[in-house]
């Protein structure tokens, strides 16, 4: 992949419009949301690849943090490494689960 600084992301409409219904039930959501952009804009290679009717696709899911409590969102997306540029084609947001959800040493209070 060439040496971009960061991708420019494109969200599908479908994508904007389930963020924006989420937030109803996962107030959080549209942080975790830029978070997993953040990161993909600049670590486009983090999504694992699946193949789909001929397409390459990569999904990441962006794990919720214990002390948090954020949803957990699963997104899917393309890079084309020419322009710059990722194309988020679909998100799916997930409630909070504990058993789902990491401790990260950093946000550890009693460490």
């Amino acid at each position: 992949m060439p040496a971009y600084k960061a991708y420019t992301i494109v969200e599908e409409a479908r994508v904007s419009d389930t963020i924006a219904a989420a937030v109803i039930e996962h107030p959080r959501v549209e942080e975790v949301f830029e978070a997993l952009k953040w990161l993909v804009a600049r670590s486009p290679d983090k999504g694992t690849v699946v193949e789909h009717e001929g397409t390459s696709y990569r999904l990441i899911i962006f794990a919720p943090i214990r002390v948090a409590k954020n949803s957990q969102i699963l997104a899917k997306y393309t890079v084309d490494d020419i322009i710059g540029e990722i194309i988020i084609h679909d998100v799916y947001v997930l409630p909070y689960a504990d058993a789902d959800a990491y401790a990260p040493e950093a946000f550890d209070l009693d460490a």
